[in-house]
């Protein structure tokens, strides 16, 4: 049972001591590298993954743990200088939340904390600083695999904690799911371990909500053997009117209802000009997936393209990467700058002909110089799917009954600030382009594509787990030390300027 020895704070965290006193604090231990306003490397340190955020809020210090002890030894440090943790993991926050959502806060940044195994029954261990290329790697050359984002450079911290889709998530389920037991480390700095038996209403809450409840510094999960044959596939289209594509559209959406099996997981990638890519990753053979396949192509027409990659999990995944390498120490981490919407629309309201219309209508007038963008439906539901057969008493994640998870997300032209109001306008009008022509909608949102502007978040993120969380984050966060944008328990708006 876990102990609340807490560390008294004010409910403001007001009554700050001086930022001399938290640096010698954190430097007092050996576990922690500590960089403040004064280090060589502070502006590097600070720099956010979404440079449209690029020096939005300013952290009063920043500590690489090398174990969670150091982590304990911050949060302790944090709490007696009366100053809010904000937890990062990989820095690939949309929202630059790993830097908390006001000046002043510690950042715990596990990036040291990178080790990974697994052992002979595919059980993987790995620190959240871990980014996901290196765990991919790690436990591919292994034989043992598991269904997580394709970006390389993403730490896996956030990344699980609010969910985690990858191109085989229909057959495995989220990456949320694969986990059976974490190592956190709590507001009152004490380190517990949380499985379905040891704290079990926190390891509830933690997969789907993590930050919220502590930082968690490890994961085990349950992989899979990795799969002796896999195919990359896209299948390219460009509809030339309306009528094209709300027949492309709604027959793709039949198909998914329909006829996929869990062995598909797939993806619509819509680009400038409505160009229509069916990408994917099919676990098999070539003939067995043309077979699968045949009925939409039969339904809906010949693609213009078809491109088939044909590897091992390990190969497949380093192209649907578009990377050279899955080792993150050989290639460069990007950065962007950008905006970024997103809609799970249920199985029970799919799309309907005037939304498909009115979605159509808004991409075909994007702004033509201002604007790089693409908007993704990714398939999380339908006929076969794994990641709806969970319940939401399995995890604090709410969306268990999803057809379309949709990713909206438009840069600026070059990738580089300043952001373009074009940009805000824009993805709005995706949006509303679905929402307001979905009769009926229980349309949510996802966090791992968050957008730190939405009023409503607790409903969209969240949905009925809202009040449970809330009655735990009270429980293991009673003096709110945990802090970033949209967390439970947190009810200060976000500063309308970032």
């Amino acid at each position: 049972m876990v102990s609340f020895k807490s560390i008294a704070l004010s409910a403001s965290f007001a009554a700050a001591v001086s930022a001399e006193s938290l640096a010698d604090c954190l430097t007092a231990d050996s576990n922690l590298e500590v960089f403040t306003p004064s280090s060589a490397d502070w502006e590097t340190v600070i720099t956010p993954f979404n440079k449209r955020l690029l020096n939005t809020f300013i952290p009063a210090a920043l500590v690489k743990p090398a174990n969670a002890e150091g982590v304990s030894t911050a949060v302790k440090c944090a709490a007696a200088a009366g100053v809010h943790v904000s937890p990062r993991s990989g820095g690939h926050s949309y929202a630059a939340a790993g830097l908390g959502m006001r000046n002043g806060s510690l950042v715990v940044d596990t990036s040291r904390m990178n080790h990974v195994s697994v052992d002979s029954n595919g059980v993987a261990t790995a620190g959240t600083g871990t980014l996901l290329g290196d765990y991919a790697l790690t436990i591919g050359l292994e034989g043992w695999a598991m269904a997580h984002g394709t970006c390389p450079t993403v730490g896996i911290g956030g990344h699980v904690g609010y969910g985690g889709y990858g191109l085989d998530s229909r057959l495995w389920g989220l990456a949320l799911d694969h986990v059976i037991e974490a190592e956190t480390v709590l507001a009152s700095g004490e380190i517990v371990t949380v499985n379905k038996d040891t704290n079990p209403d926190l390891f509830w809450a933690i997969r789907g909500s993590a930050v919220s409840f502590g930082i968690t510094t490890q994961y085990k999960f349950q992989t899979h053997p990795a799969p002796e044959t896999s195919i990359e596939f896209i299948y390219a289209y460009t509809p030339d009117n309306v009528d094209q594509w709300n027949d492309l559209f709604l027959k793709y959406q039949d198909f998914g209802i329909n006829s996929t099996p869990s062995e598909l997981t797939i993806e619509a990638n819509i680009g400038r000009g409505a160009t229509f890519n069916l990408v994917g990753q099919w676990i098999g053979d070539a003939a067995t997936l043309n077979a699968t396949m045949k009925p939409f192509l039969d339904a809906a027409g010949q693609p213009d393209s078809i491109t088939f990659i044909e590897d091992d999990w390990l190969g497949v995944l380093l192209s649907l990467a578009g990377s050279t390498s899955l080792n993150t120490s050989l290639i460069q981490h990007p950065s962007d700058t950008f905006y970024v919407k997103s809609l799970t629309i249920p199985e029970a309201t799919p799309i309907t002909l005037e939304a498909s219309t009115a979605f159509y209508n808004h991409i075909t007038q994007a702004p033509s110089d201002e604007l790089d963008w693409f908007t993704q439906f990714q398939l999380y539901g339908g006929k076969g799917s794994k990641i709806n057969t969970f319940s939401t008493e399995d995890s604090a994640y709410p969306h268990r009954s999803t057809l379309w998870t949709v990713q909206i997300y438009a840069s600026s032209a070059n990738f580089l600030p300043p952001y373009p109001q074009q940009g805000f306008e824009f993805t709005a009008g995706e949006a509303a382009a679905l929402v307001d022509n979905i009769p009926n909608n229980e349309i949510g949102g996802y966090l791992n594509y968050i957008d730190p502007y939405l009023d409503n978040w607790q409903e969209l993120y969240f949905s009925e787990q809202y009040d449970r969380l809330l009655s735990l984050e009270k429980i293991y966060d009673p003096t709110g030390i945990f802090v970033k944008p949209q967390i439970v328990g947190n009810l200060t708006d976000v500063a309308p300027d970032i």
